[in-house]
């Protein structure tokens, strides 16, 4: 019963094909700290579009702008069912392929959205006078808008198994990215209400 050797692939320290994991201290610290300056980059990018909306909207809006936020962050909660997570322990250690982990993880983030939006919408809908002032197009918008959420966050594992640490934090750079890009050029020409906030806010989640 002699033990197999087997030589480590120069490329990646994560052979897909064998499952075998091989850490190089080099390409590790390269990885954490590429993963370090994309971290400190998203958390710039979310500033600046945090600034752009307060001096974008008056009070009130960004008010409403946050309850719109906060109202996404529940919808996504409610039915993030940690498939990230399932998604790494089952494709890292090989029980399902990776592209079936892909394709179930796109499917479920729509079901989960829609599921989402079922439950959410209507009472949301029901006690608008909550919400004060706000549209029920934009209150629905914030709802429907958990579903790229949850698309981005359960192909995390697939991204995370693969050890590509970079195309996550890429997406995730991209939200406030995009966001800043449509709201800056915009409030040079004239001042955005709050629908032309979430619009922006919207793109740049579809974008990541």
């Amino acid at each position: 019963n002699r033990r197999r050797v087997t030589t480590p692939p120069a490329s990646d320290p994560f052979n897909v094909t064998t499952g075998e994991t091989f850490l190089h201290a080099p390409a590790v610290f390269r990885r954490i700290l590429n993963l370090f300056v994309a971290r400190a980059a998203i958390l710039l990018l979310s500033f600046g579009f945090a600034v752009v909306v307060a001096r974008t909207l008056d009070p009130p809006g960004r008010g409403e702008f946050a309850l719109l936020q906060t109202l996404q962050g529940l919808t996504v909660v409610v039915v993030n069912f940690a498939i990230s997570g399932a998604v790494i322990h089952h494709a890292g250690q090989l029980r399902i392929p990776v592209r079936r982990a892909a394709s179930g993880a796109v499917i479920l983030a729509i079901l989960s959205g829609g599921v989402g939006a079922l439950l959410v919408l209507p009472p949301a809908l029901v006690y608008q006078p909550l919400f004060g002032k706000i549209p029920p197009v934009l209150i629905a918008a914030a709802v429907l808008l958990a579903t790229p959420i949850l698309l981005r966050d359960f192909l995390t594992g697939v991204v995370v198994t693969l050890g590509r640490p970079l195309p996550f934090s890429f997406s995730h750079a991209a939200q406030p990215l995009g966001a800043v890009a449509i709201l800056v050029p915009l409030a040079v020409v004239w001042r955005p209400d709050l629908g032309t906030v979430v619009m922006a806010w919207g793109i740049g989640i579809l974008l990541s």
